[in-house]
This record gives structure tokens, C-alpha cells and sequence, in this order.
């Protein structure tokens, strides 16, 4: 999990918290549906530190974990 933490947002966002790609926000690039299915959804998704939170928890407790992320499959971590 932490090395996952650690690699996704440079394949995703580049590691910018404030990246608005589409529909998806944020070092993590959340959906918004997805980002308001987690506990996280009173706070930004531009914010790096809930951001990375949300990813975490995300990781663990989403339908498809971290397949929720195409980096996962790009990146070989899935």
C-alpha cells in the first residue's frame, strides 16, 4: 500500500495537488462520484493531504480498491 501511495500521483496528477484533468481532481484524480463515496467527501480533493487520506482509505475499502486507478495497471501494481 505505501509504496502504491507513493507512486500513483506521479503517474496520475504529476504530482500536482491542484491537477484538473476531465472530471477527475486532484494528486489522486478523483471522480467526484468516487470522492464522495468516501469518508473524505466534507473536504477537497485538491487538498494533497486529504487527497492522499482518501487514496489510502480508498486502497483498502473501494468496490475495485486500487484498480480505481488506471495508473495501478499502467504502473504494474495491480
Amino acid at each position: 500500500e505505501a509504496r502504491w501511495l507513493r507512486l500513483i500521483p506521479g503517474c496520475e496528477s504529476s504530482w500536482e495537488a491542484g491537477q484538473v484533468s476531465g472530471p477527475n481532481e486532484g494528486l489522486y484524480q478523483w471522480r467526484r462520484s468516487t470522492w464522495d463515496s468516501t469518508p473524505f467527501a466534507g473536504h477537497s480533493p485538491l487538498s494533497a493531504y486529504w487527497s492522499t487520506r482518501a487514496a489510502a482509505w480508498g486502497y483498502r475499502y473501494l468496490e475495485h480498491g486500487p484498480g480505481e486507478w488506471s495508473c495501478t495497471a499502467i504502473l504494474g501494481l495491480g
